[in-house]
């Protein structure tokens, strides 16, 4: 599975969906759309050859007068900038809108919103809309110019969310945008507290995979996410990153490993537990000690059991 794939995973769930549209496309926001009716488009609605295409990237919704309306969202997933994205994007929504056209007893056409989520270095430079890259002459001929456009959300320049608002596109982001493999265990910790439940197994499984090909593989080749692996298992394959710990070790940083490990204390047992371990020395004497460590830090059920296990390093 590719990049593509991975996050279509993600966004194939009707929760990051929403997420999306209420933390990043706003424009989609829209008071009188009920997004908790937010289903997967029938494929008797769009035809095989069209659910083919897209899967399940395409979303059907209700108003809140329980009117169906179909927003179709079509999610394309971005590593470079591409120039002439509006106009690829523009063909999709045109092959979609005549493959609409074919159903027999079809409704009026549906609104086909394109959103673009980009995860490149580079700053996004091509234009949003088709009309740019038109040479608008003669100027009497403007109004023959198409005026589509598409949604931008940057990853690695949009702004972030409040984590009180619990947004799980938010949660991606911040895990793609983790200065360091443990500040990403930290952000998987979260994510995991955010996912308990079998609600949520989907979810979770749906991350890990997301993970294992954005984040584990290119950084850590070496290792191999056995079946079965959950959130946990990932936080600490990134936590109990080597090259991580070793650099901090060579250059004496004690203060940041013993910072690290506080902070992922702090989030799965709380704050009295975190300044509980503060004045220990033993875990932060070498980068093996740290990194047996913070194993019983994720692996440990209750405070009294994780006091227990440091104390035995």
């Amino acid at each position: 599975m590719d990049y593509d794939g991975a996050y279509k995973v993600l966004f194939s769930t009707a929760r990051m969906v929403v997420d999306l549209v209420r933390g990043y496309a706003r424009e989609l926001d829209l008071d009188e759309i009920d997004y908790t009716t937010l289903e997967p488009a029938s494929p008797s609605y769009l035809g095989a050859e069209a659910v083919k295409r897209y899967g399940d990237l395409l979303w059907k919704v209700q108003t809140k007068g329980g009117r169906p309306v179909y927003v179709l969202v079509l999610l394309e997933f971005q590593s470079s900038v591409q120039d002439y994205m509006a106009v690829r994007l523009m063909t999709y929504v045109g092959l979609l809108y005549e493959s609409l056209c074919q159903r027999q007893g079809f409704p009026p056409l549906p609104i086909l919103v394109p959103v673009v989520l980009y995860c490149g270095r580079d700053r996004w430079t091509a234009a949003d809309s088709v009309r740019p890259l038109v040479l608008a002459e003669p100027a009497a001929l403007a109004g023959f110019v198409p005026g589509f456009r598409y949604i931008l959300i940057d990853e690695r320049r949009c702004e972030l969310l409040g984590l009180e608002q619990r947004n799980l596109v938010d949660a991606m982001i911040r895990c793609g945008r983790a200065a360091s493999a443990p500040a990403a265990s930290e952000e998987v910790l979260r994510l995991q507290e955010w996912l308990r439940g079998d609600a949520n197994a989907a979810l979770r499984r749906a991350f890990v995979t997301w993970l294992d090909i954005v984040l584990i593989r290119p950084q850590f080749p070496e290792v191999k996410l056995k079946a079965g692996d959950g959130l946990v298992e990932v936080a600490k394959v990134l936590g109990n990153s080597m090259t991580w710990i070793e650099q901090a070790e060579t250059e004496g940083r004690e203060e940041a490993l013993r910072d690290t490990f506080q902070r992922v204390v702090r989030n799965r047992f709380g704050e009295p537990v975190a300044e509980a371990v503060a004045s220990l020395s033993r875990p932060f004497e070498s980068g093996e000690t740290f990194a047996r460590a913070l194993d019983r830090a994720y692996v440990c059920r209750s405070e009294d059991e994780l006091l227990s296990k440091l104390a035995t390093l």
